[in-house]
């Protein structure tokens, strides 16, 4: 599952600089896809380190029918929180790439890793939903063999009775 999530995490990442080379190239832009496909990369592991943290949030404040506002405001303080968190790694970044961004687009970038972040906790909450359906999936499972040898035993109690009212 985990090599599944980084998988998809850069097929993510390539699928972002396809789009931002598409849009420049359609606006008659030049696009130098290596070096952007590696700042795109980078830019998403450093956001990939957060992950863990919002699958916990996700693991401990479930938004469920029990306490749904209270966990939909804790995963928004959070998320927005980790979107903090995660645009205070922008100036390192930006100088470890050799493009430093200005100021006044943190502000910005906190929005759309907000974004970014909330549709992850959403698909962190499909997980987490389908992993408890097939575990009640599961459990009736059982619960129907459980009560289907129940069943067979009694039947089977039954008819040596019956085998031994006729001896």
């Amino acid at each position: 599952a985990n090599c599944s999530a980084v998988a998809l995490w850069a097929i993510f990442a390539v699928v972002f600089t396809l789009r931002v080379g598409m849009s420049a190239l359609d606006g008659g832009l030049p696009f130098d896809w290596g070096p952007e496909l590696a700042r795109v990369l980078a830019h998403w592991w450093a956001s990939f380190l957060f992950v863990p943290a919002l699958a916990i949030l996700v693991h401990r404040a479930p938004v469920t029918q029990r306490h749904w506002l209270r966990h939909a405001l804790v995963l928004m303080a959070g998320t927005l929180v980790v979107s903090i968190a995660r645009t205070l790694l922008d100036p390192p970044l930006a100088l470890l790439l050799g493009a430093p961004s200005p100021p006044w687009l943190r502000a910005t970038r906190v929005l759309g890793a907000f974004g970014s972040f909330l549709a992850v906790v959403v698909m962190l909450h499909a997980v987490l939903f389908y992993r408890e359906m097939q575990a009640r999936e599961r459990e009736t499972t059982r619960l129907a063999q459980s009560l289907a040898q129940s069943q067979l035993a009694t039947t089977q109690a039954r008819l040596d009775a019956l085998r031994a009212q006729l001896q």
